[in-house]
């Protein structure tokens, strides 16, 4: 089985690695004055979601998770509000399926 620790109801704000580097070279151009400013996806998902993502995208679907309650978890909500940085023009572009497929095919190929 797919062992998770949570319950999976756990939610967070989860963020491509492009989007947040270009996130970082607008603030760099925008606002260098070192004002705090949260980057994420502006979105929430659950870990069961994510969990159930990988799964599909990885033609694992068949796997049996449990989901380990009585493992250390951290906050149960980790979600950001970026308005600061929308407010700057920075928006979001890989979808949360997208950047799965993104990460997953890198694991693969630094894997052979």
């Amino acid at each position: 089985p797919f062992i998770v620790w949570g319950t999976g109801e756990e939610i967070r704000d989860i963020l491509y690695v492009q989007d947040l580097v270009e996130a970082c070279l607008i603030l760099l151009e925008k606002k260098a004055n070192c004002e705090p400013i949260n980057i994420g996806s502006g979105e929430e998902v659950k870990i069961k979601e994510l969990v159930s993502k990988i799964l599909e995208i990885t033609e694992n679907t068949k796997i049996r998770v449990i989901y380990d309650a009585n493992k250390p978890t951290t906050i149960p909500i980790r979600k950001v509000d970026i308005s600061k940085a929308k407010k700057m023009g920075f928006k979001k572009k890989v979808s949360l399926s997208d950047g799965l497929k993104e990460t997953i095919d890198w694991y693969k190929k630094i894997q052979i």
